[in-house]
């Protein structure tokens, strides 16, 4: 059996040539191929986000420093709220954390956070950044500050390939 390739811009053309049977000359097919009219590259496969084993959102314990599942936090100074996520992971995970507030924040003490961004209007903020894996949990603090807003924060958390995570504490006065 006698097989001639042609190549041409990624398109490649066979003939075969029954057994026995003298070659029978270049193929009449032209192998010239108009860039313009080749076919589109087929898309990259989807490819689905990982599953996320547990989350929880909440504020470490003062005694124990583990984190508490919490929805409703006192809007205190100095509070300190996060959330958790369980994956599969042995080392550092690459993160994207977006935090709406329900109007604008105080953001005097985060100028130096690397890896963050304040929205002109003071409500939102994104930071994407590296955290450490802990037994499959990665996690992200912050701290009230004085003039933060009480009300529902919206915190979205992509974890490098996983599932999306949504969180909506509730911060109220101290009196409610």
């Amino acid at each position: 059996m006698r097989l001639g390739i042609a190549v041409g811009i990624g398109l490649v053309i066979a003939s075969c040539q029954p057994a026995g049977r003298p070659p029978s000359g270049p193929s009449k097919r032209s192998t010239a191929i108009d860039p313009a009219s080749a076919p589109a590259p087929a898309p990259a496969p989807h490819r689905r986000p990982l599953p996320v084993l547990a989350a929880m959102f909440g504020a470490p314990n003062e005694e124990t420093g583990k984190l508490e599942r919490r929805a409703r936090l006192p809007r205190v100074q100095g509070q300190r709220f996060g959330w958790r996520i369980k994956v599969r992971c042995t080392g550092p995970v690459k993160f994207r954390e977006l935090m709406k507030l329900p109007s604008a924040g105080d953001w005097s003490e985060t100028t130096d956070l690397p890896g963050t961004t304040i929205s002109e209007d003071a409500t939102t903020t994104t930071t994407v950044d590296y955290a450490a894996c802990k037994a499959g949990w990665v996690e992200h603090l912050w701290v009230v500050a004085e003039n933060d807003p009480a009300g529902t924060y919206v915190i979205t958390v992509e974890l490098d390939g996983h599932a999306t995570q949504t969180f909506r504490p509730r911060f109220v006065e101290p009196t409610e």
